[in-house]
């Protein structure tokens, strides 16, 4: 830095090969769990524009409430199988 007036950023990770140093990331675990849908209410004819900005509000509101609901639902079931071991529960931040 003190040459150039730059810091140059290093990067760490594997190569193309088993082995070789490079610049992808390092593989990780990455479990996924997939749920029921939830269930989306339809729009009228004419999409958002037809509804109020009150009405689409409380619709997205209602939606929202709905998945947040379906997401620590399936937290609640996975959570002794797949984070044994965790330090924090799950938080939503508004």
């Amino acid at each position: 830095k003190k040459a150039t007036g730059l810091a140059f950023p290093v990067f760490w990770g594997v190569g193309l090969t088993e082995g070789s140093w490079g610049i992808l990331p390092r593989g990780v675990q990455l479990t996924t769990v997939v749920g029921k849908p939830i269930a989306a209410p339809q729009l009228p004819p004419g999409g958002s524009a037809s509804l109020s900005d009150e009405e689409l509000s409380a619709l997205v509101d209602e939606t929202h409430t709905a998945f947040l609901h379906a997401v620590q639902q399936l937290y609640d079931e996975h959570k002794d199988m797949y984070a044994p071991e965790r330090v924090r529960e799950l938080v939503f931040i508004e």
